[in-house]
Order: structure tokens, then C-alpha cells, then sequence
């Protein structure tokens, strides 16, 4: 099993033949058909995300295929901390649910968390869908 250290955000990579990669905070991730992607806050899958982080992350869509974001778990401090995606912000125990791109298209989702007070975050799939 390859692993690459992140210093905040986990962004998980499991293919079918179990392999994980981990990549850098605020990279392009082209997500590839037959794997789900593992997207956490920076406190990973058991703790809490950290205070003061601003992050950018990119899923781009294999051609004729759609990005799909499913966040199974979505606490931050509210009104202070909060996820863009499609520019609509989620914050408190608002979960942005489930979200997809146009076929071949792309989601942003960026993150930012103040100066004081943290919570669990989120926990999220990605994965590439017809």
C-alpha cells in the first residue's frame, strides 16, 4: 500500500483492488470509473478538523461520465465554518447532501474554518457516475 503524507486535508483514494493513494490539498483529481474516493475534513475519518484552514479541491469527470459527492456525515461550527460547492455554502449540520457535475464537467468544493471553536466535519464518497 502506497501513501503519500497530507498535511491537513485526507482525501482518500480505494480502488476495487483495495489500493489507497492519498494527494496534497487543493490539487485537480480526475475521478476515474470503478473507484470510490474517501473525502474527509483534515481530521480525517475520527477527529475534528483544524482551526484557520482554507482549501480548494477540484473532482473533475471522466468524459460522458458525471462527478457524484455523497457526505454521509457534515458538522462544522455554524456560521463560522463552511463548505462552498456550486456556490451555495453549507455550514452547522446543513449538509450539502448529495451533488453531481454535468457530464464531463467538474465540482469545486472549498472549505474554511476561522480562528476558534471546531466540530467533526464531514465524511464523504466520490465517485464517477453515468
Amino acid at each position: 500500500m502506497r501513501k503519500i503524507l497530507i498535511p491537513l486535508i485526507a482525501l482518500l483514494f480505494v480502488a476495487t483492488a483495495c489500493h489507497k493513494d492519498n494527494v496534497e490539498p487543493r490539487h485537480m483529481t480526475v475521478i476515474q470509473t470503478g473507484r470510490t474516493y474517501y473525502f474527509y475534513d483534515s481530521g480525517g475519518p475520527n477527529g475534528d478538523y483544524s482551526n484557520n484552514e482554507n482549501y480548494t479541491f477540484t473532482f473533475f469527470a471522466p468524459s460522458g461520465k458525471r462527478v457524484k459527492i455523497v457526505f454521509n456525515s457534515f458538522s462544522t461550527e455554524s456560521g463560522y465554518d463552511y463548505l462552498t460547492i456550486s456556490g451555495s455554502t453549507y455550514s452547522g449540520t446543513n449538509s450539502p447532501g448529495t451533488k453531481y457535475s454535468s457530464y464531463g464537467g467538474s465540482i469545486t468544493v472549498s472549505w474554511h474554518s476561522d480562528g476558534s471553536i471546531t466540530s467533526s466535519g464531514w465524511s464523504a464518497t466520490v465517485t464517477a457516475v453515468d
